[in-house]
């Protein structure tokens, strides 16, 4: 038996691989997506990369040991190959690959540096003032311990959001270099676009990795959309700021990315609110700055019950709220 850990900085489409997993290889593979969040502390873990070390270790050693036994086929359940997937574990999987000697693979899964950050900024990275974002305890720094770009603490209080972003997709997939470099470890460096976005020789090389054979129903599913946190933000940020700092962009050409190479219209039009959206949900005086209200139920729930029957609906259609989500059986 054998264990895959997922290398990422988040948003590359781990949510998406872990339920086909699950779904279409269920007795072959137990497949669990992000199992333990903010148990790693990745950013302490980063530094130290010694779970015994950690100030609060509990969690993750009783997850480690959970998978050690698994493998062993020491539970209730039958053994089967483990996969991890999702981006807290980044930390610790120098610590998983000596553990699980012989009995581990890495399959780093990368994303284009300007989308990557594009996608993370609209969840709040690096936000402090925002509730519920992930958590300090998860974000590195360039004031950490481990980190390999120590020359961002000079400017870490002028950066935006947005280069913040790229700052941890540039250390967290700079590590996976490193590791991968050691060749002491089955590995598997793999495009998220060559997965979602181009034929499906991408997803066919994972699964092979994994194992598995290709299955026309998890082909068939790459048209599907599982993502349970599609947010859109108020922000303005240019795809071109990447280019102001080469430590990030050398992370993108050894990870065979252009940096320059992603047009604005694209990140507008996917990841930023549009106009019209901002001025509606300012109207009714829900926003927030940062969330797409019809995006996020929970937030669209109390902008629509604050907006009066003729004011412009939250939703961002430009209609009167009576005329479309106001409207009786709406």
């Amino acid at each position: 038996m054998y264990a895959v850990f997922f290398l990422s900085s988040g948003r590359c489409g781990t949510q998406w691989i872990a339920d086909s997993l699950q779904k279409y290889y269920a007795g072959q593979i137990r497949a669990v997506h992000e199992p333990l969040p903010t148990g790693y502390h990745p950013r302490e873990f980063f530094g130290l990369r010694d779970p015994a070390r950690l100030s609060d270790n509990g969690k993750f050693l009783a997850h480690a040991d959970s998978i050690e036994r698994s493998l062993l086929a020491m539970g209730a359940t039958p053994p089967l190959p483990y996969a991890e997937v999702g981006w807290p574990c980044f930390a610790a999987i120098p610590y998983f690959a000596e553990r699980f000697r012989g009995r581990v693979r890495i399959v780093h899964l990368v994303r284009h540096p300007v989308l990557s950050a594009s996608s993370l900024l609209t969840h709040g990275l690096y936000d402090v003032d925002r509730p519920g974002t992930i958590g300090e305890n998860t974000l590195l720094t360039p004031f950490d311990a481990g980190i390999a770009f120590p020359r961002f603490k000079d400017v870490w209080a002028q950066l935006s959001g947005f280069e913040k972003c790229l700052y941890f997709w540039a250390e967290i997939n700079n590590h996976g270099l490193k590791l991968e470099s050691r060749g002491q470890t089955p590995w598997l460096r793999i495009k998220f676009e060559d997965i979602f976005q181009a034929d499906q020789s991408g997803l066919v090389r994972l699964l092979e990795f994994l194992g598995l054979q290709a299955r026309n129903e998890i082909i068939e599913a790459l048209n599907s959309n599982v993502d349970a946190y599609r947010f859109r933000s108020f922000e303005d940020w240019q795809a071109d700021q990447i280019s102001k700092h080469p430590e990030i962009t050398g992370v993108a050409e050894a990870l065979g990315y252009d940096a320059s190479g992603v047009d604005q219209g694209i990140i507008n039009e996917r990841y930023r609110l549009p106009e019209r959206a901002r001025a509606a949900a300012k109207a009714v005086g829900t926003a927030d700055g940062r969330l797409l209200y019809k995006d996020d139920p929970a937030s669209f729930a109390k902008a629509g019950a604050k907006a009066r029957r003729n004011d412009p609906c939250p939703c961002g259609s430009g209609k009167k709220f009576k005329h479309c989500h106001g409207a009786p059986g709406a």
